[in-house]
């Protein structure tokens, strides 16, 4: 008797903290477009969420917050973080919620920094060709990602060979099917995340990006893997566009 009541117990404690935390982080923070005086945070999740940070000068104090934001699921949930100071060290954490319910999960203290002045030195780091094919080791390739947050650098730039996914055609369709392009987005993403929750990423387009203009075909201009590629590349990835 004893026994089934503890059961009953936590089958409502689990049910309970299913509906309070119900949402997954799919993505977790990704820095992208930091300027002197903003920055953004990105991240995923898989259910529609209440999402905001708080940020201060100081780790573990907070001084500052967003409003709570609502984002839908499976698209980005992009903060823009404003009225900044320049050439400041930020601590920031993430919160989320179920929309519209009261609790919420607080995720762990993370730090950016904002552009410093014209002349003052800076720190970056640069990578290229990540790959991730079948000649890519990929704790190798996780091991150099924490290396360079360990630098504690301004911001990265990746030179490309991102997605690779123009090399992937099925063989037993003949093509390269759209939710492989979606896939090496998800992968990719998921080896930035080592690092890029405290240091900016730039991206530019190697030849394997998919986005040539030779990709784009004459007998379907809109299902090829050139617009593909470009519509993940900017779902997924935080680089600047024009006016920022």
């Amino acid at each position: 008797m004893e026994l089934n009541k503890i059961k009953f117990f936590f089958a409502i404690f689990s049910l309970f903290s299913f509906l309070v935390n119900g949402q997954k982080l799919a993505h977790s923070e990704m820095l992208g477009r930091p300027t002197a005086n903003s920055i953004t945070v990105q991240t995923f999740f898989d259910a529609a969420v209440d999402v905001r940070v708080q940020l201060g000068v100081n780790a573990g104090k907070y001084t500052r917050e967003t409003s709570w934001q609502t984002f839908e699921a499976n698209e980005p949930a992009e903060i823009l973080i404003d009225s900044l100071l320049p050439n400041t060290k930020y601590y920031y954490r993430l919160n989320y919620r179920l929309k519209g319910k009261s609790n919420y999960v607080t995720r762990p203290e993370f730090y950016f920094q904002t552009q410093r002045p014209a002349g003052e030195s800076f720190s970056f780091v640069v990578q290229a060709d990540p790959h991730l094919d079948e000649q890519s080791d990929s704790a190798l390739y996780r091991l150099c990602l924490k290396n360079q947050l360990a630098d504690k650098p301004d911001f990265m730039v990746d030179l490309g060979d991102i997605l690779m996914s123009d090399k992937l055609k099925s063989t037993t369709l003949g093509y390269i099917p759209r939710d492989t392009v979606t896939y090496r987005s998800h992968l990719v993403r998921s080896f930035y995340e080592t690092a890029t929750h405290s240091v900016p990423l730039f991206i530019s387009m190697g030849n394997h990006e998919g986005e040539s203009g030779w990709n784009i075909t004459q007998t379907n201009p809109v299902n090829n893997i050139a617009n593909w590629n470009t519509i993940d590349r900017k779902k997924y990835f935080l680089n600047p566009y024009p006016y920022t």
